[in-house]
């Protein structure tokens, strides 16, 4: 099944809804994470080919990252500053692939 993933841009009452993937098989995991002042999204989908995907607003559209596309069917997304060095990293336990996998994601 295919999933949409949406945010609510804006404030106030001039919300507009914009779809940023609708191509997720199985989405399963969503997360946001702080990059250089801005937000961004995690995304992880249990469907093949799994993956967990990060997306940064740019502009007037959300660019698609791979973090990862096969190797892990992410159930669960997490962020923190694991190694205390003043950047996040991003954590994901898989499902059916029965592993973790740990990423450095910097601005």
């Amino acid at each position: 099944m295919l999933l949409n993933h949406i945010v609510y841009q804006g404030s106030g009452q001039s919300l507009n809804r914009v779809v940023v993937d609708d191509t997720l098989s199985d989405a399963h995991t969503i997360d946001t994470i702080n990059l250089d002042g801005r937000d961004a999204i995690i995304a992880g989908f249990r469907g093949k080919p799994y993956g967990v995907y990060l997306y940064r607003f740019r502009g007037t559209k959300w660019d698609r990252q791979i973090l990862d596309e096969g190797g892990v069917s992410a159930a669960s997304c997490a962020t923190a500053d694991l190694d205390q060095d003043g950047k996040p990293e991003i954590a994901s336990i898989g499902q059916a692939t029965h592993n973790l996998v740990l990423w450095h994601v910097w601005p």
